[in-house]
């Protein structure tokens, strides 16, 4: 198939949808989409209503705005009160809610906060405004980071020096760790974000899944074109056969956001978690490459190196931020203007739910301001910012 109206197809759609029901024969499947896209793609084409009960979709931390830390945010903030300095910033950041304000909300009090789409766009507005400080809110996953590191590059070489960037990068694969080890929730499959594995590919999860000791068990699948997967390596574990371990470690599936796409990535995982089996697949083929955007990983590797990050609603990950390396440090906005770590700490905003959407423990209508009074024009949490946020498809799909 070629066009997106292929990917459309009601007939197909319907025949993989009824294809799901005949061979859904477990008592439930748990199926998480990490990404905010997905969540948007699955109530806005209304897959739920086409799936089985016994199929669950959850959401997941795909959204970058939502698990941003209330620490970061408010340093952002302190940042945006400082005159001499021009904050500049992806426009879903404007209005996230953070100490009874938003960068938003300081903009309309005097302050310089610039909404950009880019990094590039940032420095290029440093080469204007030479009087100001000009700092880049850099927030995103594997997607974004790289315009953040060739801006930091360029900046480097030209010696723009009243650029820097203030960097909450995250990385995917630890945090699919850290929901596959939570027993609570009790994942059974991923939808793995497309976007994000267009940069890392699948060899990107290796290093995840080989954590949760997917590689001890059967070797996986790759994307379709032959076996990608990885060697048994080490054997099993003492008192654990290889299906204890085959649920420790969920099957996961690139999937592209097209109904099609997603109701084939389901179909797969129905049928692994039937079997048991712990497969990383790749459907997304015609943008996902196994090895990723090798350039991409390049330019990363040159100017970030990993550290700890904290996430909303999954707090502490190790090795899942990105830190700029020490070449790199003389234009790290938390170094040059010392801004305090982000800290564990969350803002309790009464009633808001938001750190229980992020991590898939209950959908948007279990919160208590949903709908009620966090709305899109006036959201009290993140989650109802982004158009990747879950309680935003939610209000917007209903």
């Amino acid at each position: 198939m070629r066009f997106v109206s292929e990917y459309r197809d009601v007939r197909r759609c319907r025949r993989i949808a009824s294809m799901i029901r005949g061979e859904a024969v477990a008592p439930r499947y748990k199926i998480m989409e990490v990404c905010g896209t997905h969540t948007a793609a699955i109530r806005k084409f209304g897959i739920r209503e086409m799936l089985p009960p016994i199929i669950t979709l959850i959401s997941g931390p795909g959204c970058p705005v939502c698990v941003t830390s209330e620490g970061y945010l408010k340093n952002a903030l302190g940042l945006a009160r400082q005159k001499n300095i021009l904050l500049a910033t992806y426009h879903d950041m404007l209005r996230v809610p953070a100490g009874g304000t938003s960068l938003e909300t300081e903009r309309s009090r005097g302050a310089l906060v610039q909404g950009v789409q880019s990094a590039w766009e940032a420095v290029e507005l440093a080469r204007v405004r030479r009087d100001k400080e000009v700092v880049f809110l850099a927030v995103g996953f594997e997607t974004t980071a790289p315009g953040t590191a060739i801006a930091v590059e360029m900046a480097r070489k030209d010696r723009i020096r009243n650029f820097s960037a203030y960097v909450s990068h995250k990385t995917i694969p630890p945090a699919l760790a850290a929901l596959s080890k939570d027993r609570d929730l009790g994942i059974q499959g991923f939808l793995l974000p497309g976007h994000v594995s267009a940069i890392i590919g699948l060899r990107g999860y290796r290093a995840v899944w080989k954590d949760i000791r997917l590689s001890r068990t059967q070797p996986c699948v790759g994307d379709g074109a032959g076996r990608a997967g990885f060697r048994p390596t080490g054997g099993t574990p003492k008192n654990q056969g290889p299906r204890a371990l085959a649920r420790e470690a969920p099957p996961a599936v690139i999937s592209g956001f097209e109904p099609l796409d997603i109701l084939v990535s389901v179909h797969r995982l129905v049928r692994a978690i039937n079997r048991k089996k712990p497969i990383l697949e790749n459907e997304y083929s015609r943008v996902v490459h196994p090895s990723g955007n090798l350039q991409a990983q390049k330019v990363l590797r040159r100017v970030f190196e990993r550290g700890d990050g904290i996430w909303r609603g999954l707090g502490l990950i190790r090795e899942s931020a990105l830190v700029l390396r020490k070449p790199y440090r003389d234009f790290d906005a938390a170094v040059r203007f010392g801004l305090k770590k982000e800290g564990l700490s969350a803002e309790k905003r009464k009633g808001c739910r938001c750190a229980d959407v992020v991590k898939g423990k209950i959908d948007p209508p279990a919160c208590p301001l949903f709908r009620k009074v966090c709305k899109p024009e006036d959201p009290k949490g993140p989650c109802m910012v982004s158009r990747e946020g879950t309680c935003r498809s939610f209000y917007e799909y209903s």
